[in-house]
């Protein structure tokens, strides 16, 4: 061997046994906080998630109604509208962010005006109550119906179509319970 090499040294072994109850003394922490606060907080670092429009709760067999949906949509808007609000308005942010604020909130208000207009549309022609959702290029329509026919899906498309810029491939129409 040349001179200044050192053999290396073997890790120490330990006690087997303390590394064992380290592991389940971590185990027993997170069965704990999974079922104290829930997977959703453990995971996502919030509460429970939050139930998305046009979707109903787990094990309702039933179809959403457009009345219904449409109190959430406007409690999202509100709820969306102040959040965004108060970023442009907070001089202690960041100015881009300010300026991205401003924008997601133009764009928001965009929407929701493109919202109200298809709705006042679709219940001019006779689709009353009925719920849009204008969300990532993507159209969704709830019409209260029993049942939808092919004219009355060409007659929601195209009122759709001619309110917006969106494609009908990206516009589904879905009924709401009656």
């Amino acid at each position: 061997m040349t001179k200044g090499w050192k053999k290396a040294e073997e890790p120490k072994k330990g006690r087997p046994w303390a590394r064992l109850l380290l592991l389940c003394l971590l185990a027993a922490t997170a069965a704990f906080l999974v079922w104290n606060n829930g997977y959703w907080d453990l995971l996502l670092g919030g509460g429970q998630p939050q139930e998305s429009l046009l979707h109903a709760r787990q094990g309702e067999a039933t179809k959403a109604s457009p009345v219904t949906e449409r109190g959430r949509r406007e409690a999202a808007y509100e709820k969306d509208l102040a959040a965004l609000s108060g970023l442009t308005e907070n001089q202690n942010v960041d100015s881009a962010i300010r300026q991205d604020a401003a924008k997601q909130l133009a764009q928001m208000i965009e929407e929701h005006q493109t919202e109200l207009a298809i709705e006042d549309a679709l219940s001019a022609a006779g689709y009353s109550p009925c719920m849009t959702l204008l969300q990532n290029g993507a159209l969704t329509v709830l019409v209260e119906t029993k049942e939808l026919t092919a004219t009355q899906s060409a007659t929601i498309l195209s009122l759709c179509a001619a309110h917006t810029h969106i494609g009908v491939e990206n516009i589904r129409i879905m009924e709401g319970k009656r």
